[in-house]
This record gives C-alpha cells, structure tokens and sequence, in this order.
C-alpha cells in the first residue's frame, strides 16, 4: 500500500493497534532536534506492506479514520498502461525482501527501481553474515558490486557482501 508522506508510522501503529499483520521499510537518517543532530531510523518508502485480503483493506480504509491515508499499489506495464488489477507481492519474496532489510546499516541502499531495470544479474544466495539467505541477483550499482534484492515495479535494495559469502543459485 502506498502512504501519503510523514503519515507511514500513524499507519503503522494503527495497524499495530489492530493486529494487522505489517511491514514497514525502515533506513538510518540523521535528523536535526533542538540543535543537536541525531540518528533516527524513518521510513525508506511511502509503501506500508500489509498481509491480508483486498475486501478487509478495504473495510479498514473505508471505517478507519487513521488508515485513510493507505491507496492500493496497481500494476503498470512498461508501455505505461495501467490495467484494473491490485499489485500483490509473493510470500516468498517478501519475506526475502524482509530478510534483507531487516539489518537496516551501512551495508543496505535503498534503489529506485529504475535504477538497474535494464541489467541483468546473476542469481545468488548470501550464505553467511548478517543477510544469510538472502537471494538476490550480483549487479553493478555506481561501479560497486552488489546483491540487488527486489520486490518486483516496487522497491529494490543493493546489499555490499563480501564475494566470499556468495553462493551462486
């Protein structure tokens, strides 16, 4: 679901508050407060991902005055058509996106998905560190090697990993 912006964490804990199963891509900012800076964590996305049917998303946005801010994601094709249908993302990719992101530090960037569109990759599995088991695909980004991790026409992250901890799938 996409959020309007500055509103993902009143989302958030609304559906907290409602035991809605959720995820919402977090990144490290340093932010100014009263003259001191600090380190926050802030959304990485407008995008709340939520775990449930279309009919009791769309009951929670109709009767919830905290949720209103929540549009579905639809699907675009590259001609730039838009068909009538609601973006889904897979179990086993959002998990794997979740994975990756869960260690929100230096090693993760957040990508357009843009950004590599047109590069093809080599699949891998990250097979030790703090991002075991991550599958993605070894793509340059900025002349860096990286593991780019992606949840398809929405969000990618690039992930430094040390080639040693590669496994090729």
């Amino acid at each position: 679901m996409r959020v309007a912006y500055h509103r993902e964490f009143q989302v958030r804990d609304e559906l907290q508050r409602l035991s809605v199963e959720h995820f919402l891509p977090l990144k490290w900012s340093l932010r100014t407060y009263g003259g001191h800076l600090r380190r926050v964590q802030v959304p990485a996305l407008n995008y709340i991902f939520v775990h449930s049917s279309q009919q009791a998303i769309t009951e929670l946005k109709m009767y919830n005055k905290e949720l209103t801010n929540m549009r579905y994601k639809m699907n675009v094709h590259h001609d730039g058509s838009v068909p009538a249908d609601i973006m889904t993302v897979s179990d086993k990719e959002m998990n794997n996106f979740m994975l990756a992101t869960l260690h929100a530090d230096h090693q993760l960037k957040y990508l357009t998905y843009t950004d590599f569109f047109e590069k093809e990759g080599r699949k891998v599995r990250i097979a030790d560190g703090n991002f075991m088991g991550v599958e993605g695909e070894i793509k340059r980004i900025k002349k860096d090697r990286c593991v780019v991790v992606t949840i398809r026409g929405i969000a990618a992250v690039a992930l430094q990993v040390p080639f040693d901890q590669l496994e090729f799938i």
